[in-house]
């Protein structure tokens, strides 16, 4: 059977590159030190993985293949450039200094032919690196016939959802490698592909492939209620050319109804399932005591809905444009001392201890002491919240040229790795087994939209197990005269 002609395709593939090393030998002994085998290691081999991977099999079927990607300035990057060349690939790589190019090490046994040792090097690229990145595949968008979107959860689909709107304005079919269990990023994808293991993560596992048939088909008309959600009138109108935004925030906004929706049903049916207990209990030699132990539930669930309607409040204000407008200058060091003096007695209540560091000299930056204030709340209260008994908090203020460095780290749990590229988008929280914290998944995303709006950066660092260090970068303030003086001073 003759397959379809590929020779004239134009493919644009998008997604997370990597770089695939063996190293191959042969294995004669256990070493003494361990009971582990030793591989006599002779040979080595470089091959294109992830996304660049999918790339090199589109231009092996003949197609005209671009690659659009983001990889470290390292000689890593530098090789998957070269590989992809060769491979008649126009690579269209942003080398980004702040990572390094993904790479997966793997040790194989050449008489047994066994795979012994993956080892896995990867950072994943900052969100504003990518978001710079858009352009470039708006322009690629109208040289390609098709768009390929693969997703190895390394971070480089990010923008998947605008990507896909990009596209479909275009007029060009999208076909996406997914990740993970959240499909909603893909909503509006001509083509979704996952593998067994990826589609029971989704559909849940089948018994037979009736079964399968059967969630499958209940998948394709979730999507088409989406779609009908949207509307062919609306969507169209949306996907103009001046409203490419417009789709991401409207179907963010619909997500952001449905969310709070179900966030605020939650402890409010809790309250009203313990009142009404309350009002139904009898008098015994208990019953006070019964009282009490709901009473304080009700409390708890009671905070958890002012606490989801503060952060509500707060990303519809940024999102408005009504908070953060004051720009004055700031200087952070007594902020930071008020955040923490205010959060002593809940860190003193779980047993965690709080230090800060700030410098004699000023660190003035251009913003909004409200915003910094909310920045700093989200930060140490986190830093506390997922800390341990005995656990630590430090908060650090530093200058450094042409920046203001702030730094808040704890000896908590630490963050999965699959879980960092994800840390700041909407909604996201960290699933852990036995923890049943019920945070709002709205607290990094909001201090990301902060720092953005000052121009600044925001970045973690996190060792599962040992804790996690978040870094915020502000511009240094600049008076309009030349310094740093200036008569609107905040001082806390």
């Amino acid at each position: 059977m003759k397959g379809p002609e590929t020779t004239a395709a134009r493919v644009l593939v998008v997604g997370d590159v990597m770089l695939d090393r063996y190293w191959i030998g042969d294995v004669s002994r256990i070493s003494p030190e361990a009971t582990v085998p030793v591989v006599l290691v002779d040979g080595e081999e470089r091959r294109l993985g992830g996304a660049a991977n999918v790339a090199g099999n589109c231009a092996a079927l003949g197609a005209r293949t671009r690659l659009l990607s983001v990889v470290g300035a390292d000689p890593e990057g530098k090789l998957l450039e070269t590989l992809l060349k060769k491979e008649g690939i126009e690579p269209r790589l942003h080398r980004d200094r702040s990572i390094k190019t993904t790479q997966k090490l793997r040790v194989i046994a050449r008489q047994q032919r066994q795979q012994l040792l993956r080892v896995d090097f990867e950072v994943p690229p900052s969100r504003e690196v990518l978001a710079s990145k858009l352009t470039e595949f708006r322009s690629a968008l109208k040289q390609c016939d098709i768009v390929i979107l693969s997703d190895y959860g390394k971070g480089g689909l990010t923008h998947v959802a605008k990507m896909i709107a990009m596209a479909r304005r275009a007029g060009k079919p999208v076909l996406v490698d997914p990740k993970g269990d959240d499909y909603s990023r893909y909503a509006g994808a001509t083509i979704v592909t996952p593998n067994n293991n990826e589609l029971r993560q989704f559909v849940g596992s089948w018994k037979d492939e009736s079964d399968l048939e059967r969630r499958a088909q209940a998948l394709a008309v979730d999507q088409a209620q989406l779609r009908e959600l949207l509307g062919d009138a609306e969507l169209r109108e949306l996907l103009d050319r001046e409203s490419i935004d417009a789709v991401e925030r409207e179907l963010q906004r619909r997500r952001f109804v449905t969310f709070v929706t179900h966030q605020l049903k939650t402890p409010l049916v809790a309250v009203h399932q313990f009142l009404d207990l309350m009002q139904r209990l009898e008098e015994t030699p208990d019953a006070a005591a019964k009282r009490s132990e709901w009473l304080a539930r009700c409390l708890v669930r009671t905070e958890e809905l002012q606490r989801l309607i503060e952060e509500w409040l707060t990303l519809a204000r940024l999102e408005g444009g009504t908070l953060g407008r004051q720009r004055i200058r700031v200087d952070v060091r007594p902020l930071v001392a008020t955040v923490l003096e205010s959060y002593r007695t809940l860190a003193a209540s779980r047993e965690v201890s709080l230090a800060q560091e700030l410098p004699e000299d000023a660190c003035p930056v251009h913003g909004d002491p409200i915003c910094l204030t909310v920045l700093l709340d989200n930060l140490v209260t986190n830093a506390i919240q997922y800390n341990r008994p005995g656990g630590r908090v430090g908060v650090c203020a530093r200058r450094a040229p042409g920046e203001v460095v702030i730094t808040v780290e704890d000896t908590g749990a630490g963050i999965p790795r699959d879980a960092l590229p994800f840390l700041f988008d909407e909604f996201f929280r960290v699933r852990r087994p036995g923890n049943h914290s019920r945070g709002t998944g709205l607290g990094l995303h909001i201090c990301r939209r902060i720092v953005t709006e000052m121009g600044g950066t925001i970045e973690v660092e996190s060792t599962e197990g040992a804790g996690s260090t978040f870094r915020v970068r502000l511009p240094l303030y600049a008076a309009p005269g030349g310094g740093e003086a200036g008569p609107d001073e905040h001082v806390a």
